[in-house]
């Protein structure tokens, strides 16, 4: 029963359980500086038994790359698009969390570079007192038409002020009216002006209003009643004229019934706007005529008539001379 000593003693460890705990889900994930294509995505870190080694980063639910840090720059993006993103910790085992919470980023609109556009418009001529009205069009590639606004403007107010310049029409096609004020003549510059609220552009054209010969003024002047024996008290009537002086306008006057008030019985008198007119109906006689007074610039002529009743009445207003 001898036994030898003992031998060399050897230590001998069993393995280690593998590793299977995921790490914690990644959170807070968010974007910054965000341009028309690239975005910047930070998270905050995970926790792990053994120690978390990466982040998986995921795009609209593809895996795009993974990283060690706690951020990721994405660049290569599309201009005004979204994209959603998520990110899971992975450890020295290759565990995986679950993904995190995902955000969605959209990338920046390019800028507005296109100008509107305008047709082009000739040079416009019109008669004074009509208003003309002219047709164009506008676009713009990046801007609704609906949302386009047109303005103009007018160098001469006291032809064509910009209240007088009036929009029609509706989307590509549209009407701008060009309104003169009332017996007025001469040029203007009109500034047609579209904008998409960022970038304006402008046509400018130059409308003419050519002068027009108007037809004098007259006044109105009521039926008269006079006795036999009497003559009308000086009537006062008006005249006028957009272009000649008022001095300058021919006044004359006519009598249907030349038995009772002859022409030269019809007596005219004041001077420039302010008229008179004086019946003198023939003695003794009694009736009715029509007076009628015309005024004109030498090219147009107006006329106005009022009615003359020469009455038996012993009444007398005005006594012969």
């Amino acid at each position: 029963n001898n036994a030898s000593p003992l031998g060399t003693a050897i230590t001998v460890r069993t393995l280690t359980p593998p590793d299977t705990q995921a790490p914690t889900v990644p959170a807070g994930l968010t974007s910054s500086n965000v341009t028309q294509t690239s975005l910047t995505l930070t998270w905050t870190a995970s926790t792990d038994n053994v120690g978390v080694t990466g982040y998986q980063v995921f795009r609209n639910g593809t895996l795009l790359t993974t990283v060690t840090g706690l951020t990721y720059t994405n660049s290569g993006l599309t201009a005004d698009t979204s994209y959603q993103y998520a990110v899971k910790a992975v450890d020295l085992a290759n565990n995986a969390s679950p993904l995190g919470t995902a955000i969605t980023v959209r990338t920046l609109t390019p800028p507005n570079t296109q100008a509107p556009t305008i047709s082009a418009i000739a040079d416009q001529t019109t008669n004074e007192d009509v208003p003309k009205t002219i047709s164009f069009t506008i676009g713009d590639v990046e801007t609704p038409l609906g949302n386009l606004v047109l303005s103009a403007t007018s160098s001469n107010a006291s032809l064509v002020p910009n209240a007088n310049l009036i929009f029609g029409g509706s989307g590509a096609y549209r009407t701008l009216k060009l309104k003169p004020l009332p017996d007025q003549f001469g040029t203007t510059t009109i500034v047609l002006m579209v904008s998409d609220g960022i970038v304006t552009t402008r046509r400018t054209f130059v409308f003419k209003v050519n002068p027009v010969n108007d037809v004098p003024t007259i006044s109105k002047i009521s039926a008269k009643t006079i006795a036999k024996g009497t003559r009308t008290e000086p009537i006062p009537f008006t005249i006028g004229d957009a272009e000649a002086d008022a001095n300058n306008l021919i006044v004359t006057a006519t009598s249907s019934n030349r038995r009772l008030v002859p022409k030269a019985n019809i007596v005219l008198g004041g001077s420039g706007a302010n008229r008179t007119i004086t019946i003198i109906p023939v003695a003794g006689k009694t009736g009715t005529t029509t007076i009628t007074l015309y005024v004109s610039d030498g090219q147009k002529t107006i006329k106005m008539s009022f009615v003359v009743l020469v009455t038996a009445s012993a009444t007398i207003t005005t006594p012969l001379l």
